[in-house]
């Protein structure tokens, strides 16, 4: 009987690899399907990888099979007798025994695939890698998904809240127009007349006047009644104008003694110290010789512009207030004593930030002139 060499074959091929997937930049559907693939991916290199270590195992076998083969024979001197004491156990499950190549053949073979599996683990790391990376861009988009619907309530929520602003603004307006005709009758514009006292130091004359003319009540109905409710209560008799910038001359409640008169402001009845909320018109900007509310919330402080202002103080001009789209309230203007605006200021001021005045110049009182009702 002819002597048979015996190996190990694998009964079932195995192989195939895949390729790395990059994420797709595009939605978040284009990056579930890059990782979808990208775990499909590593599961067919893992299962190729299995094979691989299965299949070189069997080639281990075969390797030591030859080696046998091609070694010394045993006890009798008769050649390929050592199979017969080969442990079952030492051939890999799934394979059969079959004649077997020369040892070199089989160690080409054994060395092929122990390069191609290594070439498989490398592959592997790197799609482990890649499916990392998709995981974790689909986190980032999963945040980002989640931030795009909460800004997407607040935006919804700012706008309910901005028209329910506007139509509390509309309501006061038409308030604040009834309280006006009321109060101070129906002929417009409104005027207030205002006496400063200069310093002895500029010299005579010491008292002049300026007459204010108040913003039409269609566009600054708020603004106007808050002004004149204090000057028809006498809370600007005895405050002072205390600053003198470049752009503006601006009165405050502080005596010519820099005592402050605020709490004067506050008890009024019926509106706080403050105008209740940033009133504007485009129709009645802040150019050269009108009068504004500073600060915000407004007033009470206010002051006359020295310059065009509509951009230093219109929507937008100050910026470092928390709703910089805001604007002051502009309520009126200067209808007569320019020459004494311009008086006051060129008034000495201090060399520091808030370009304070020297000395104050006094408001001695200030009163409503109230012209004849057409009604009547």
């Amino acid at each position: 009987m002819e002597r048979r060499r015996w190996g190990a074959r694998r009964e079932g091929a195995g192989g195939g690899g895949g390729g790395g997937s990059a994420c797709d930049r595009g939605s978040w559907l284009g990056a579930a399907h890059a990782a979808l693939t990208a775990v499909l991916a590593v599961v067919c290199v893992l299962q190729y990888k299995h094979a691989l270590e299965h299949e070189l195992d069997a080639l281990t076998s075969r390797s030591a099979l030859s080696r046998m083969r091609s070694g010394p024979s045993s006890g009798d001197g008769k050649g390929g007798s050592s199979l017969e004491g080969l442990a079952e156990a030492e051939i890999p499950q799934g394979y059969f025994l079959e004649p077997t190549e020369p040892v070199e053949f089989v160690q080409v073979r054994l060395d092929r695939k122990a390069a191609e599996l290594e070439e498989t683990r490398t592959l592997l790391l790197q799609m482990e890698r890649d499916l990392r990376k998709c995981q974790g861009k689909l986190e980032d988009r999963s945040e980002e998904e989640a931030w795009g619907e909460e800004k997407a309530k607040l935006q919804a929520r700012d706008r309910a809240m901005q028209k329910r602003l506007e139509r509390v603004e509309d309501g006061m307006a038409k308030l604040s127009r009834h309280v006006l005709r009321e109060t101070f009758g129906s002929a417009e514009p409104y005027r207030v007349r205002m006496t400063v006292r200069f310093p002895e130091s500029m010299g005579a004359p010491y008292e002049q006047d300026i007459l204010f003319e108040m913003a039409p009540s269609e566009h600054v109905p708020t603004g106007v009644l808050y002004f004149m409710n204090q000057v028809e209560a006498g809370l600007w008799d005895g405050c002072s104008f205390i600053r003198n910038a470049h752009h503006v001359l601006q009165a405050s409640p502080q005596s010519t003694e820099k005592h402050g008169l605020h709490r004067r402001f506050k008890e009024l009845p019926m509106q706080g110290s403050s105008i209740a909320f940033q009133e504007y018109s485009d129709k009645y900007k802040h150019t050269k010789y009108t009068i504004g509310l500073a600060g915000r919330p407004g007033g009470p402080d206010f002051y006359i512009s020295t310059v065009d202002n509509t951009r230093n103080h219109g929507p937008g001009g100050q910026s470092s207030y928390d709703l910089p789209a805001e604007a002051d309230t502009c309520f009126g203007r200067v209808a007569e004593g320019h020459d004494v605006v311009d008086r006051m200021h060129r008034a000495r001021k201090l060399k520091d930030n808030f370009e304070s005045l020297a000395e104050y110049i006094e408001i001695k009182t200030m009163r409503v002139e109230r012209a004849s009702d057409d009604s009547s």
